[in-house]
């Protein structure tokens, strides 16, 4: 209950919710990171926003394994995170 007893409901929509067995891949795509990235290079604001417990794998989705890009011949991976993926892509689409 809110001041003076109100009641007080908030609804936030989601775009997906996904498993943990979803690979970063997929999960690139099925959340739609390439649309906010191409919307980004059309001038506009773009956010992506990890929410979850403790533990549910948010630095893992956002970064990937960051050991693996401190590699000299780092050539990308199947576990790279949305932001090494997204600099791939804003790379690519600027060339």
């Amino acid at each position: 209950p809110g001041p003076r007893g109100a009641t007080l409901a908030r609804e936030f929509s989601f775009h997906a919710c996904v498993g943990p067995e979803t690979a970063q891949a997929d999960l690139f795509q099925r959340v739609g990171i390439h649309q906010l990235l191409q919307a980004s290079l059309a001038g506009y604001s773009a956010t992506v926003f990890a929410y979850g417990q403790t533990g549910s794998g948010k630095t893992y989705t956002m970064s990937g394994r960051e050991e693996a890009i401190d590699k000299k011949d780092y050539q990308g991976e199947q576990t790279d995170g949305i932001i090494t993926r997204s600099l791939l892509y804003l790379f690519d689409a600027i060339k």
